[in-house]
């Protein structure tokens, strides 16, 4: 019996040893020195997250103006392309317009044949 009783104590010391671990100075440190590293760790995460946000949102701010300003040029060029507006600038650079056209034929001519 004398065996089953240190036995007994030896599980008893233990069950103290673990509760005395955790209400010990050393745990609670140990805890609050994990909390405070990952809230570290966590608003550093959210501050390099909020950071690509606002260059995200720079991005597109800047994708949509240039999205209006290629429909203002598309538009430009379909103006440029039209008939009225190249024959305003022709008349401007003093060309005109070719009349009838006259195509030659010529009759009995002949190619080099070898």
């Amino acid at each position: 019996m004398n065996r089953f009783a240190q036995k007994r104590q030896t599980l008893r010391q233990q069950k103290k040893a673990s509760k005395n671990w955790f209400l010990g100075k050393t745990f609670r440190v140990s805890l609050i020195a994990l909390v405070i590293v990952l809230g570290v760790l966590f608003l550093g995460k959210i501050s390099s997250v909020s950071t690509k946000g606002f260059a995200i949102s720079d991005l597109e701010e800047k994708k949509s103006e240039l999205e209006r300003e290629t429909g203002k040029l598309e538009v430009e060029i379909a103006k440029y392309r039209s008939m009225k507006s190249i024959q305003e600038r022709l008349a401007q650079i003093e060309m005109v317009e070719s009349g009838e056209m006259e195509y030659v034929v010529s009759v009995g001519s002949e190619f080099a044949r070898r």
